[in-house]
């Protein structure tokens, strides 16, 4: 029972991770498969029941449901009928919906008192600005961010980001780039850090090939929610929690990949 406990303590948050990082990978699941690699498995289940997902079938056609007692709930708490095999599984993100459909969402987790493993129906929601689908190839969303560089690093890298410390890797170019290659959108986000003791400012970075289309929500929602914001030193769920305002001015990228 011990070995059994450990293994779980070691393998749901890594499950948990991967679950999570479908938006940000743009990873979907036919029906069948997802029944039996996250339903049908009895570890995997604890998570995804407390999910909501988003059912597409062939024709484009869509409805988002939890799963409950062998089948599927709206928000309302109506049955939804049974994808067929040739239905994909995405999971759902609050962009997906309109708000008054996001709000009955939340109302029905927190009635239930279901608390989910990640933060899903509460997600803070990133929308692409006039500015962003102007410029394209880089956004100032996060200008006016200074950060201390030690928790950064530890933050950035748990999510995914490939980012060095300036003081034990030095003035290497390559160290200076703090990038999240995202291979599904074609897009690498990425930041400059410049070499100041216990900080790290966003910076513009330079692309010799900037995309021809603006970066799609789920590319900009789910990673600019990975950036941390100023004062962070956890891992924060939205702008609000332990976080100060910003004090200086640099820029955040994405480039094509």
């Amino acid at each position: 029972m011990e070995n059994a406990a450990k293994d779980i303590a070691l393998i749901l948050p890594e499950a948990r991770r991967r679950i999570e990082s479908a938006w940000r990978d743009g990873r979907h699941w036919n029906y069948q498969g997802w029944q039996d690699r996250l339903i049908g498995n009895g570890l995997l289940r604890t998570l995804s029941e407390r999910l909501i997902w988003r059912f597409v079938g062939p024709k484009s056609e869509a409805f988002v449901a939890m799963p409950r007692d062998g089948g599927l709930v709206d928000h309302a708490g109506v049955r939804c009928p049974v994808p067929g095999p040739d239905w994909t599984v995405h999971l759902w993100h609050p962009l997906d919906s309109p708000a008054t459909t996001v709000a009955a969402w939340r109302e029905r987790l927190a009635r239930q008192t279901i608390q989910q493993p990640f933060i899903q129906a509460w997600r803070p929601v990133y929308v692409v600005t006039d500015a962003e689908l102007a410029t394209q190839s880089y956004s100032n969303r996060f200008a006016a961010h200074i950060l201390e560089q030690a928790p950064v690093m530890a933050i950035l890298k748990k999510r995914g980001w490939t980012a060095y410390n300036r003081s034990m890797h030095g003035n290497n170019a390559e160290h200076e780039r703090v990038r999240l290659i995202l291979p599904h959108h074609g897009v690498a986000p990425s930041s400059g850090s410049p070499a100041l003791a216990r900080a790290c400012r966003t910076s513009r970075r330079r692309s010799a090939a900037p995309p021809s289309t603006p970066s799609s929500p789920r590319t900009v929602s789910p990673s600019s929610r990975s950036i941390p914001r100023p004062g962070c030193r956890t891992r924060c769920p939205c702008p609000s929690m332990q976080c100060l305002p910003a004090r200086s001015a640099r820029r955040c990228t994405t480039s094509t990949a």
